[in-house]
């Protein structure tokens, strides 16, 4: 098979709309909009609400993050649109040479980014261009070679579609759960207590006296990879360890991280070894006997959490809450047989998350798998080979 020349197959549109709104265009499109690694282009912004974008898109284009290619942004427009200038916007030349189904995950292929981010320049905000993404090559198989891969390649990425709906469905059930158990119409006559009443922040700090050669599993911020994930631990001995990391973890114990609160990186620790600390970063919340320790957990994703947290971070660059304020958080303390009930429930539904999350990972990487098994790898083959 030879290798085909990028720009022997592929059109960079030149489509310009100097006043979107005047043509009809709603919607318009930045490099925010685009997910790493996603096909489908999720949230958008109005032209009505301005914009100064002008490159013209529409149904069945190739979006490409020409900036920080290293952020793999690709997209498959499916609405009409105008988008930044740092986003290209491709199609086939002629649908019988280079089918315009597989255009996207060329353009999502090992090969192609490699070659986008060879060929960037800049430090800050490296850019490719067109001319050097027009040299690319990359072997093209027959037509009804190509209608194969796409196939298979698009129905691989149905199924990752379907799990992500899948997912936000139950993202937004437990969202409602969570909100309403805790601060609906039933809990309106209970009266709320502060997180400090109920449980230690903080409590257990790793003593100055421990010899420096001790190993300890650190946890800090980036470890929390998001709602209710633990990433792996950094090891340390105590002599190398950031100085301040003396905050212990115990079973059950909640982490809540006090940078960007918003993000959610928050956890509940099962079965720690004896030697995990976590950063000054964390609020460590050790739940007291008057509570059940998930039902405390969980009511920090309430909104209403999420409120309270917004009115009293501070900074610009990192704004953060304080351990105190996590204290100062009031929840309404229902009877232990609520708790026990209530916490049930949402642990019920957020195994649901996990195993809907699972499959996604799996989904993503088997698509991946293909990718390079059609596409790149055979990319990959003949480069080395030549």
């Amino acid at each position: 098979m030879t290798l085909t020349r990028f720009a022997d197959v592929v059109t960079l549109s030149s489509s310009r709309l100097a006043d979107p709104a005047a043509a009809g265009i709603e919607r318009f499109v930045g490099l925010e909009h685009i997910e790493p690694e996603n096909l489908h282009i999720r949230s958008w912004g109005n032209v009505a609400d301005g914009t100064t974008f002008t490159s013209h898109f529409k149904p069945g284009q190739v979006l490409f993050g020409k900036r920080r290619a290293y952020q793999r942004k690709v997209a498959i427009a499916e609405f009409e649109g105008v988008c930044s200038g740092d986003i290209y916007v491709f199609e086939s030349k002629e649908p019988d040479v280079l089918l315009p189904e597989l255009l996207p995950f060329i353009c999502q292929s090992e090969g192609f980014y490699q070659h986008a981010i060879k060929t960037s320049a800049g430090s800050l905000s490296p850019r490719t261009n067109w001319s050097h993404l027009a040299e690319y090559e990359f072997p093209l198989p027959p037509l009804d070679e190509q209608r194969r891969i796409a196939d298979l390649l698009w129905a691989a990425d149905d199924v990752i579609v379907n799990y992500e709906e899948l997912l936000t469905s139950v993202l937004q059930t437990y969202q409602a759960m969570v909100d309403e158990f805790y601060f609906g119409r039933n809990t309106q006559l209970i009266t709320p207590v502060k997180v400090g009443s109920i449980s230690e922040i903080n409590r257990s700090i790793l003593s100055s006296k421990i010899k420096n050669e001790y190993v300890i599993q650190y946890i800090d911020i980036a470890t929390i990879l998001g709602p209710g994930e633990i990433g792996t631990p950094t090891i340390y001995s105590c002599s190398s360890a950031p100085s301040r990391a003396r905050r212990i973890v115990k079973h059950k114990d909640i982490l809540i991280s006090m940078v960007r609160p918003y993000q959610r990186a928050f956890a509940q620790i099962n079965n720690p070894p004896d030697n995990l600390i976590a950063s000054t970063g964390i609020a460590v919340v050790t739940p007291s006997n008057q509570i059940d320790p998930d039902y405390l957990y969980h009511v920090f994703f309430t909104i209403a959490f999420k409120e309270h947290c917004d009115k009293r971070m501070t900074g610009t660059s990192y704004p953060a809450i304080k351990p105190e304020d996590v204290s100062d958080f009031k929840i309404p303390l229902q009877s232990h047989e609520q708790q026990k009930e209530i916490a049930k429930k949402l642990n019920q539904t957020t195994e649901s998350k996990n195993g809907i999350i699972v499959h996604l990972r799996k989904s993503r990487h088997l698509k991946q798998e293909l990718l390079r098994e059609l596409i790149g790898e055979q990319y990959v083959q003949r480069t080395e080979h030549r």
